[in-house]
């Protein structure tokens, strides 16, 4: 599922995005806003994936409001002037998009993003990941690495007694290594499941962490595990 948000301050454009969000499956809508600065208080754009965004709005424009972020979600702009597209490519727009927005308009967006996804995602065959630690690349083995944990607009990777922090997001890094050992068991952990050493109903034990499973990932733990039954 791809979370989505929509920033819009047009109530009849809001209300037509939403009708068509809403009857894509694939699509897993979390809210709409009509002012950026609201927005950026109260939703956690690390856990968004995509926004759909305006570019004339109250107070800032969207692609400012794209440009405060560190760690900014793709997004597809939707607006009533095609001179914002200069302003669409400055923050990377997976695909721009004139108004009104129609569901074909959408899907064809929504492939591009797809496609985007797929080309960062890791070789499912690769055996280990190149992160930048302050100003070195570091080779980081997929095996070797316990668990991964969110600090805030940062990432800290576990190896052995060592911590690597990256600046990124864990959502951006459960994409690329969706295909690994390797499953999201809270909104602030992924954990490597070779090194699982027990579960219990709410927690696991990785080394001597206690780390927190939360009730909504718990299944996709469950279903990944080599169960004996």
């Amino acid at each position: 599922m791809i979370k989505c948000v929509i920033l819009e301050d047009d109530d009849l454009a809001a209300k037509s995005l939403i009708q068509i969000v809403s009857k894509i499956d694939k699509l897993d809508f979390q809210g709409h806003y009509v002012n950026p600065m609201e927005a950026k208080n109260k939703v956690n754009f690390s856990e968004i994936d995509l926004i759909f965004l305006d570019v004339e709005m109250p107070e800032i424009t969207g692609i400012d409001l794209m440009k405060t972020l560190s760690n900014p979600p793709r997004v597809i702009v939707t607006t009533s002037k095609s001179d914002f597209a200069i302003g669409a490519f400055e923050i990377d727009a997976v695909d721009f998009i004139l108004k009104p927005v129609e569901m074909p308009n959408v899907l064809k967006a929504l492939d591009k993003y797809e496609k985007l996804d797929f080309q960062d995602t890791v070789d499912s065959d690769a055996e280990y990941i190149f992160v930048k630690v302050d100003a070195k690349l570091v080779n980081l083995k997929f095996d070797d690495i316990l668990w991964l944990e969110a600090l805030g607009d940062y990432v800290g990777f576990h190896v052995d007694d060592k911590r690597y922090v990256v600046k990124s997001t864990l959502s951006a890094i459960d994409k690329r290594i969706q295909l690994k050992n390797f499953v999201r068991v809270h909104r602030s952990f992924m954990v490597n499941i070779d090194h699982i050493k027990n579960i219990d109903d709410s927690s696991l034990v990785i080394q001597d962490k206690l780390i927190p499973v939360s009730r909504g990932n718990r299944t996709e733990l469950i279903n990944r595990l080599n169960l004996l039954k």
